[in-house]
């Protein structure tokens, strides 16, 4: 049994509902709302902070039978990763050749380090009025972001019509998550017409998650 513990709203945690949906795996998503974590007596937060103490989304509880205790893990690409290894689904989202697998996990690191914490950090700033953040460093990731789908997104959609190379890899749900994401905090105005294709050609997939099919939010 598969249990997905995610917010009542679209976070990292669609991402792993996309993985799931592409695998064809059975699975229970657990909605719970932030706004219930600041009661320590809830049970949402009761539910969250068992599984992980940060009381962050998603988070994976995997009963593996009735004897053992539950396999859990936390954080959108190591659960993507997770479910794509097991066994029980014929579907490849990870390349079973090990120079595409590689290429597949430089471009979701290139994802995650060039994009996604910049993306989090400008939105902790403007989106959640954080002062811990310094004002400047919304400029600085802003052009960051920038840069990455200049030197990098934008090419690779030009060469191939996957993220990493011919097929379909769970590098094409992060960056379908990261490319909307910085539509949405406007560190772009427009998208290159290659780039929008694909993102409609993506959102034409059967396992797409309902919750992004309403754009940024």
């Amino acid at each position: 049994m598969l249990q997905l513990i995610a917010f009542s709203f679209r976070t990292r945690a669609e991402r792993v509902v996309w993985c799931l949906n592409e695998l064809g795996l059975e699975y229970e998503v657990v909605r719970i709302s932030p706004s219930h974590l600041q009661d320590t007596s809830s049970s949402d937060h009761a539910r969250l902070a068992s599984v992980n103490p940060l009381l962050k989304v998603p988070a994976l509880v995997h009963k593996l039978s009735e004897t053992e205790p539950p396999f859990v893990i936390t954080e959108s690409l190591a659960i993507m990763r997770y479910l794509a290894s097991l066994p029980t689904t014929p579907v490849k989202l990870v390349p079973e050749n090990p120079q595409e697998a590689a290429r597949m996990d430089e471009r979701i690191l290139i994802g995650l380090t060039q994009m996604d914490v910049h993306l989090w950090l400008m939105y902790e700033r403007t989106g959640l009025h954080r002062d811990t953040i310094p004002e400047g460093m919304v400029a600085h990731s802003s052009t960051v972001v920038k840069k990455c789908m200049e030197t990098y997104t934008n090419k690779w959609l030009l060469e191939s019509e996957f993220i990493a190379g011919d097929s379909f890899t769970l590098a094409d749900i992060l960056f379908c998550h990261l490319i909307d994401w910085t539509l949405g905090m406007q560190v772009v105005d427009t998208l290159e017409p290659h780039v929008v294709a694909y993102l409609a050609r993506m959102a034409a997939r059967p396992g797409y998650p309902q919750l992004w099919k309403a754009g940024f939010q």
